[in-house]
């Protein structure tokens, strides 16, 4: 009875000192304390036991073998005195009392500031000029740095049942002060050869995020499962001689592989073609910015590698976008093979009304740019790591 009644009042401070301790707020998981003080109790329990029977064997040993009784002082009597002490002085010296508890105070808050620090992400919220494309969604790295792979398939596997999730890469040059240059020939003609500067790779689903058929002046969109097909802009399909009447048999040559021409892709259609940031979804040219910003994304870039930052002292700014004519589309799972990138992920809506709800929350875990379309207006969402 007395030790479920011990058990009982324990509980009961360890919830009040809850409710009114600032410890309990600093830390980030309250209930470690209660396991810690149950661990640590227990602990004591088991050393005090094994503690008192080694002492008793010991004596009993002592005793059998020489003879010696020895007399003992109560030890909880001694202890008891020694308190009574103690109180009885702090009561004369009120004043070493009062600073010996200060002390304790501060000890106790330094060590808890320093222990049980938490971290968390600030949100800032800009209205943009600029009509959105689609109610939605659309994640990215302040200054178009790469994201981690894995990001897409996180948020896939989150928004499943209400949004429809299509990742893009890059396939672009590992230098940012220089251009690319990735030749694309027809398998059946080399000589036919035609040079662009960047590799931008979708998903079938994209089609279903921006209104990228409707760039489409021959053949179709690529379909789930397809790796080996490509979608050109008609200058380059020009230069190469494939006509609308080809698509799908005629076929291209890059990096040692072959694709099949399965679309041609109106240049200006895709020029107007902006997203959620009003920013093409082309490769960004990094050779056009001045000197100074190159400088500084490649220290952004490298301090993010080292650090595992999440670039939120990225440059917030317009980046030029290769043209149409300066590159071609390839499978998005290509792209990667490749070497290309994941650069943003655009996610649209089934319901519009949840895009208000679902910033909130994605704001909480990703340090990254987060552009949204709520009904008539584009929201620019940033996150701050603090």
């Amino acid at each position: 009875t007395q030790i479920i009644w011990t058990v009982i009042v324990f509980i009961v401070f360890f919830l009040l000192l809850a409710l009114v301790h600032p410890a309990f707020a600093l830390t980030n998981s309250p209930p470690i304390i209660l396991l810690a003080f149950i661990v640590m109790a227990l602990a004591v329990l088991v050393i005090a036991i094994v503690t008192m029977k080694f002492n008793r064997e010991l004596k009993a040993m002592k005793q059998s073998r020489g003879g010696v009784h020895e007399a003992d002082v109560g030890r909880l009597s001694v202890a008891g005195a020694a308190f009574s002490l103690g109180i009885a002085n702090m009561r004369r010296r009120k004043t070493r009392t009062g600073l010996t508890a200060l002390t304790l105070i501060l000890l106790t808050f330094t060590v808890l500031s320093f222990t049980s620090v938490k971290s968390y992400l600030r949100s800032n919220e800009i209205r943009l000029a600029h009509r959105p494309a689609y109610d939605g969604l659309m994640l990215r790295d302040r200054s178009w740095l790469s994201l981690e792979a894995p990001t897409a398939d996180i948020i896939a596997n989150e928004l499943r049942d209400k949004a429809v999730v299509s990742p893009r890469a890059w396939y672009t040059s590992a230098d940012i002060e220089k251009e690319l240059v990735i030749d694309i020939t027809r398998s059946d003609d080399p000589s036919k050869s035609y040079s662009v500067n960047a590799i931008l790779g979708l998903s079938p689903q994209e089609k279903q995020v921006m209104a990228v058929e409707e760039a489409l002046v021959a053949g179709r969109w690529m379909e789930a499962g397809e790796r080996d097909v490509c979608l050109l802009p008609t200058t380059v399909a020009k230069t190469l001689g494939i006509g609308p009447d080809q698509m799908g048999s005629a076929s291209v040559r890059i990096f040692g592989t072959n694709f099949r021409v399965i679309g041609l892709l109106d240049e200006n259609r895709l020029r107007g073609m902006d997203d959620l940031d009003g920013e093409p979804m082309t490769p960004v040219n990094y050779a056009m910015l001045r000197p100074e910003i190159i400088e500084e994304l490649k220290r952004q870039a490298e301090r993010r590698s080292q650090l595992g930052s999440s670039g939120a002292q990225s440059l917030l700014q317009e980046y030029k976008h290769y043209g149409p004519e300066k590159m071609a589309v390839l499978p998005y799972n290509t792209v990667l093979e490749l070497g290309g990138t994941l650069r943003s992920i655009g996610v649209r809506y089934q319901d519009p009304s949840l895009v208000a709800d679902e910033v909130a929350r994605l704001m909480k875990r990703f340090a990254l740019s987060l552009y949204a379309g709520i009904g008539n207006s584009s929201y620019l969402f940033s996150s701050v790591s603090m």
